[in-house]
């Protein structure tokens, strides 16, 4: 997700062009051609690295408009000036091609479609299927997906449900994003579920999301989040 790093680089730029001047949440828009919500979403990272204070966060959490009031601080440039040395323009740092890739059953394709377009209106570098028709057309699939849930996501974002369990592709999807994270040790499947099926090679102490006892904006939201604490 090139979102937040992305933004970060923007305000330095916005920084050294106007010294002097506030960073109200619409100007820092207008100046970077995005839409507003887009800085609405680090408001909480701001505040986590220092570069606004804890009562504009809060100002921020009342109001719902970003206007820190202050000029970005030192700290906030020299990071910044790091991020742009580095040509660090995305969370993964260029090590993984996708952010997330969305594993589910064809049959909870109208839910995961929504959870799609939300992460890619957020910036999300996401494999979901019908954003890489051109890709897929022609591939040898088993091993293009193999490398996508293997090798190239940071998180596999798991749907899991009845039908996940029974269809041969999801299985594929799912044992090679559990060959990856045996490997790797660290946190990489993403549970969510849709009902009680249990999956091959989940254990019950998995921590998982169960999709009936949140909104579907609850759910996006954390995602975002669980994204932000990766990076």
């Amino acid at each position: 997700m090139k979102n937040r790093n992305y933004i970060l680089e923007k305000l330095y730029k916005f920084h050294s062009s106007f010294p002097g001047e506030y960073l109200a949440g619409r100007k820092i828009a207008q100046e970077m051609s995005f839409e507003l919500s887009e800085v609405y979403a680090d408001a909480l990272y701001f505040k986590d690295k220092g570069f606004i204070s804890l009562e504009e966060y809060r100002e921020i959490g009342r109001s719902g408009i970003i206007d820190f009031k202050a000029q970005i601080n030192h700290t906030g440039i020299d990071y910044i000036e790091n991020l742009s040395k580095d040509n660090y323009l995305n969370t993964n740092n260029g090590i993984y091609e996708y952010d997330i890739a969305l594993s589910f059953a064809g049959e909870d394709r109208e839910y995961v479609a929504k959870v799609a377009d939300f992460l890619q209106k957020n910036n999300v570098t996401v494999f979901y299927d019908e954003y890489r028709e051109a890709d897929l057309w022609g591939a040898d699939l088993y091993t293009y997906l193999d490398e996508i849930y293997r090798k190239k996501s940071k998180f596999c974002l798991m749907f899991i449900s009845r039908y996940y369990r029974e269809k041969l592709w999801s299985n594929h999807e799912r044992q090679s994003a559990q060959a990856r994270a045996f490997k790797d040790n660290e946190v990489y499947i993403l549970p969510a579920i849709f009902d009680d099926t249990e999956i091959p090679g989940m254990l019950p102490t998995k921590g998982y999301i169960d999709l009936r006892k949140k909104s579907l904006e609850e759910f996006e939201y954390l995602i975002i989040e669980k994204l932000k604490k990766k990076s």
